[in-house]
Parts: C-alpha cells; sequence; structure tokens
C-alpha cells in the first residue's frame, strides 16, 4: 500500500538546462594540462577512488579548436552534473555539485539556479534519486547503463518549487550540515553494491530528506533488496 508521497516534477519543468553530449564538447576542445590557465574549465572522467563526494572541482582545462563552437558550448556549462554513463557496480556518486561551471566528457552539464543545482545533487544522491535515475537507465552491459538526454530531461525528480521556504532551507541547510567534522557533501560514498549492504553517507542523506519531508519510512529492506540487485552487482 502507499505509506507517503512525494512530489515530483521534471527537469525541464524546473527551469534546468540540460548542456552537450561528449561529441559536441570533443568537436570544439581539446584536454589540456592543468594550469596552463584556459578560462575553460572541465570534470573530466570518472575515477571513483577520488569522485565519491557530491561536492567536487574541475579537475582539467580545454582548449578551444573553433572558437566560435566553444564560446557556444560554454555558454551550456554547469554546476550540477549528472553522470552521462556509469558502471554501477563500482561507481558511488550519480551527480556532483562543482564549485565552479565545467563541461565534462562523462557527465552531463546542468544549468539551473545554483540552490536548486545543491538540492538536486543531494537528492540524486539519495536512493530516492537513485532508483527515479536507474529508471531510465539504458542497459547496455551488465551494470555498464546510459543516461540519455532525451530520458533525463523528463526523469522524475523533487519538485522543489511545491516545497515550503522552510523545507527549501532544510534542504540547503542540509549540504553544509556539519557531521563529525566533515559537510554532508563531503562524506565519502562507497560502491553503490556496498553502499547499500553497508549504507552510510547514502543513509544519512535518507534519513535527513525523510524528515524534511515528514515521510515514515523504514528503509532496510529496500536497501537490502538493491545490494543484491544484479543491475549493481553484475
Amino acid at each position: 500500500g502507499i505509506v507517503d508521497n512525494i512530489r515530483l516534477t521534471t527537469l525541464s519543468k524546473l527551469g534546468a538546462e540540460i548542456g552537450p553530449d561528449v561529441r559536441q564538447v570533443h568537436a570544439a576542445f581539446r584536454l589540456v594540462e592543468m594550469g596552463r590557465g584556459s578560462i575553460y574549465k572541465a570534470f573530466w572522467g570518472y575515477d571513483s577512488s577520488i569522485i565519491n563526494t557530491i561536492l567536487q572541482k574541475p579537475n582539467a582545462y580545454l582548449e578551444p579548436k573553433n572558437a566560435e563552437q566553444a564560446r557556444n558550448l560554454w555558454k551550456k556549462r554547469g554546476k550540477l552534473l549528472i553522470v552521462e554513463r556509469a558502471w554501477l557496480s563500482t561507481y558511488t556518486v550519480l551527480a556532483v555539485y562543482l564549485d565552479e561551471d565545467a563541461l565534462s566528457n562523462v557527465w552531463w552539464p546542468i544549468k539551473i539556479d545554483e540552490k536548486i543545482a545543491k538540492i538536486l545533487a543531494m537528492w540524486m544522491n539519495s536512493t530516492f534519486g537513485f532508483l527515479l535515475l536507474a529508471s531510465i537507465a539504458e542497459v547496455t552491459r551488465g551494470p555498464w547503463v546510459k543516461f540519455k538526454k532525451e530520458h533525463l530531461w523528463e526523469m522524475p525528480v523533487l519538485d522543489i518549487n511545491a516545497l515550503g521556504e522552510d523545507e527549501r532551507n532544510a534542504f540547503l541547510q542540509l549540504y553544509d550540515k556539519q557531521l563529525d567534522g566533515k559537510k554532508i557533501c563531503e562524506l565519502k560514498f562507497k560502491a553503490l553494491p556496498q553502499e547499500f549492504a553497508d549504507p552510510s553517507a547514502r543513509r544519512i542523506i535518507d534519513e535527513e530528506i525523510c524528515k524534511i519531508l515528514g515521510l515514515k519510512l523504514e528503509m532496510d529492506a529496500l536497501y537490502k533488496m538493491l545490494s543484491e540487485e544484479p543491475m549493481l552487482t553484475g
């Protein structure tokens, strides 16, 4: 039966713009070493041993191959990034928030209001957000999945515009909330199967979201099922 409900909407209705795909980025730019001073910053690749927190920084620079194309693509940069493809048995976070705008080769940059971006970064890394993201995943080989732009555009997400002011503020405070000397946005996530088998960072976010939205849910049975899900374990 229905235990509770969460108001949902789509990225398109929240006024988001999804940035360019990998082919467009490679057509307009070439990757250069950090420190060369390019104004075009990127969040490049996915190394699970490093990329395991919600808060991240750009890790590369781009140099234009075509100045006009580069300028046009740069207008679509974002601070919220949602993974474009994922190896679910090893990946940790599926969305990150950057401290500066960037483009990427394996993440979709989402151009949206900064406060909404922070809330969505937390939401996407909750179990609720993961389940909705997984629902649009295109399986290519075992746990190797892709998230296509057209599906991401209409994927259900938390309806932030329907939240009261206190709820919105609570979500923003959750991003920076201190826990054992670390902000929640800096907590380290384990690989998805391990995180569901022994939830830590994700459980903290889930419990805080339940408090903010007034949900009375027991998540342990769901965690167990997800930890054994072949889509994640391969």
